[in-house]
């Protein structure tokens, strides 16, 4: 449970844009002008109406074209994943190919272990790895499941990570591909291939029609 907490904390900080803020809230008695409380309320509500212009004007027209899912049933979400135990953990144990493990190790091999875990590089990592259209409360689900089918009972161990962390290789490995398997069931017939591209093109309108509620 603290594995998927603090994983869930880590992904709505990277997730999150950043606020710009005004040069005047840095001054000493920022708390005590008024005139700068009141800039700083309405930079935050034009940034949530930018957020609605953008989501209703921009990323729900482009899902419609694309057909993306409106609605999706995040009460049967765990049996749907946890029907992908056994496809998975053939993954984990190396006996079926994974592309997301096998990135992770060239990009380890180019470069130094402790620049992958540079703050920077996961952030470039975010985007590729979410589960789409799923948004952050589909993302939740996954990692709560996935974190109960294989860390709470070990089966997830050091050896088999190495050299990634068992939380790296659980969202970075395991939750892209339980997220392309659930969007393949989605769509009926579609390819994984043709589902990592869906992953990747639907980030946006998920992390907009289903961000909320994201920690239950």
């Amino acid at each position: 449970q603290n594995t998927v907490t603090q994983l869930l904390n880590e992904i709505q900080n990277l997730s999150s844009p950043p606020i710009t803020q005004s040069p005047q809230f840095f001054e000493s008695n920022v708390f005590s002008n008024k005139s700068n409380l009141v800039s700083a309320n309405s930079i935050i509500e034009q940034y949530k109406f930018y957020r609605v212009y953008k989501g209703e004007e921009i990323i729900i027209p482009y899902g419609n074209r694309k057909v993306f899912p409106l609605y999706i049933n995040f009460a049967n979400l765990s049996n749907r994943i946890t029907n992908l135990k056994s496809e998975l953990l053939k993954i984990i144990k190396g006996q079926k190919y994974s592309e997301y493990r096998v990135n992770v190790i060239k990009k380890i091999q180019e470069i130094e272990l402790s620049k992958v875990n540079n703050l920077l590089i996961q952030i470039n990592y975010f985007e590729s790895l979410q589960p789409g259209y799923y948004g952050l409360k589909g993302l939740a689900i996954i990692l709560k499941i996935l974190t109960e089918l294989f860390i709470q009972i070990e089966i997830l161990t050091v050896d088999l990570c190495i050299p990634q962390s068992s939380s790296q290789y659980l969202f970075q490995v395991l939750v892209p591909e339980t997220a392309i398997r659930l969007i393949a069931e989605d769509y009926k017939g579609i390819s994984l291939n043709d589902t990592k591209e869906i992953m990747i093109d639907s980030v946006d309108f998920g992390l907009y029609i289903h961000d909320d509620n994201c920690k239950n």
